[in-house]
């Protein structure tokens, strides 16, 4: 595994998916992770028994212990075995303890980290401005690599064609020109052109500008400004289950107007369900990094620096 992947932070569930002593099972990178609650206090464990490494999302919770389904270990929100039924009376040993991870709860998701030594926790600008109401969405699976979909997302072209009516407008598909910078942050594109059929709301059909990061390898975001004062922001992220499996996750931003959680959900729910059928057929299946072996042309300029921003950071999970 890349190092820096490693270290990075993962979207990995809706706080509201987080149920009252239920155990949640998830998958990232190869690994399996169980999420469950004490009170508010989120953990995040491996979904393993120290004992005789049994399955713990086979447990249960019960006022705020978790119990291995297999010899009864009992652990506490320390992630400490409290109780052995079988030697109630003996000094459990301090390695009876399960592995846990650092948790991150914000904007409605459940962030993760496996290393010890993590990367730092990146905010986009507009999480701390309160003027932001925000929904987020997920989660969205794709038989696919992370980069693909990464690319995917920011590939504003496939607009008129897979989105059709919603994000664009086939016999006005044309994309000018638009600028991208690369910098230790990440990838900056500017003044990206999209002609849509209702950019603001109005239901008046125009162009847009859109803005487009990077953020992390598989982190990303878009936003356009409605007006002046009024910005609508998209934020995206790819947890790999594998390297060919991904779940998706994203936040909805907006400083105006209501923002109707249910509705921005299907929305989301809607784009999505058209991208997944797209990206799963792309061959090959990992993200290219030798440039000669697809076409690419002007519209593509932040496909392109995607693909060298993940060869600068020596990123080998996902690509060819």
């Amino acid at each position: 595994m890349d190092d820096f992947l490693y270290k990075d932070w993962y979207a990995v569930c809706l706080i509201e998916e987080i149920k009252k002593d239920k155990i949640l099972l998830k998958h990232i990178l190869n690994q399996e992770i169980i999420l469950w609650k004490k009170n508010t206090k989120i953990m995040a464990w491996e979904n393993l028994c120290i004992h005789r490494g049994s399955r713990l999302s086979l447990g249960s919770i019960k006022n705020g212990i978790l119990k291995c389904a297999y010899h009864g270990w009992e652990y506490g929100e320390s992630s400490q075995c409290t109780k052995i039924p079988s030697q109630p009376d003996i000094k459990i040993p301090k390695k009876a303890c399960v592995k846990n991870y650092k948790v991150i709860e914000k904007f409605g998701l459940v962030w993760i980290n496996l290393s010890t030594n993590p990367n730092e926790f990146i905010d986009i600008k507009e999480f701390n401005n309160k003027k932001y109401k925000y929904v987020a969405s997920g989660p969205y699976f794709m038989n696919a690599a992370a980069p693909r979909i990464i690319e995917n997302f920011l590939d504003v072209a496939h607009f008129p064609f897979v989105h059709e009516n919603y994000l664009g407008i086939k016999n006005k598909a044309e994309i000018n020109d638009y600028d991208v910078v690369t910098s230790k942050k990440g990838i900056d594109a500017t003044n990206v052109r999209v002609f849509q059929p209702n950019p603001d709301g109005t239901n008046k059909p125009g162009e847009v500008i859109y803005d487009y990061h990077v953020h992390s390898p598989f982190f990303a975001s878009f936003g356009k400004n409605i007006s002046k004062k009024n910005r609508f922001v998209l934020v995206f992220y790819v947890t790999p289950i594998s390297e060919f499996k991904s779940m998706i996750y994203s936040i909805t931003l907006m400083n105006f107007g209501k923002l109707d959680k249910k509705t921005t959900r299907e929305y989301q729910d809607f784009i999505t369900a058209q991208d997944i059928p797209i990206v799963e057929s792309q061959r090959p299946e990992l993200l290219p990094m030798d440039l000669q072996s697809e076409l690419s042309i002007r519209s593509d300029r932040i496909s392109i620096a995607y693909r060298r921003y993940l060869k600068k950071l020596n990123i080998s999970f996902g690509v060819s």
